[in-house]
C-alpha cells in the first residue's frame, strides 16, 4: 500500500511494528485527511491527517510514536512538555508526509484543507462522540530536520 511507503520512515530507521495499525487508522478516518496522488491509480506522493489522541491514543502504534518522540527530547523539561501535551484533552497528532520531489508549495493548501476538514468534522461526524473528538485545541507535529 502506498501509505505504508510514505509513513514507513516516520520513526527514521527504527523498526515500526505499528505501521500497519497506523495506516489502518489513517484510512478508516475518512472525514479528516487528504492523500495526494498524481493519478487515481498511482501511489500517493503526499498525505496529511490529524489523529485525535482522545480517540486513537490507546493504539499501540501511537504509543510507539510517543516513545520515539520522547527519545528525541534531550531535555527533561521537553519530555515533560510533550507528555503533558500528549495527554491533554483536545490534542491531535498531525501526520504529514510527502515525497522529496513533491513541491513544497503544496503544503499550505493541504494544511488549510486539513483544518477545514477538522472544523467540518465537529459538525458532520455521525455521533456526538466523534464530533467531540475533533474539537481540537492543539496539535503535535513531528518533522525531520536536515542539517
Amino acid at each position: 500500500h502506498g501509505l505504508r511507503a510514505l509513513l514507513g520512515k516516520f520513526l527514521d530507521d527504527r523498526p515500526f511494528e505499528g505501521l500497519s495499525e497506523l495506516v489502518e487508522a489513517v484510512i478508516a478516518q475518512s472525514t479528516v485527511g487528504t492523500v495526494l496522488k498524481t493519478a487515481e491509480d498511482e501511489d500517493p506522493i503526499g498525505m496529511v491527517t490529524a489523529l485525535p489522541l482522545r480517540r486513537y491514543g490507546s493504539l499501540a502504534c501511537l504509543n510507539q510514536i510517543l516513545d520515539f518522540l520522547t527519545s528525541k527530547c534531550k531535555a527533561k523539561s521537553t519530555r515533560e512538555a510533550l507528555s503533558k501535551a500528549w495527554d491533554a484533552d483536545g490534542t491531535a497528532l498531525l501526520l504529514t508526509e510527502r515525497l522529496m520531489n513533491t513541491p513544497p508549495q503544496i503544503a499550505p493548501p493541504l494544511m488549510q484543507a486539513l483544518f477545514d476538514e477538522v472544523g467540518w468534522a465537529t459538525e458532520d461526524e455521525p455521533t456526538q462522540e466523534l464530533r467531540d473528538s475533533f474539537k481540537l485545541k492543539q496539535y503535535i507535529i513531528a518533522t525531520r530536520v536536515y542539517a
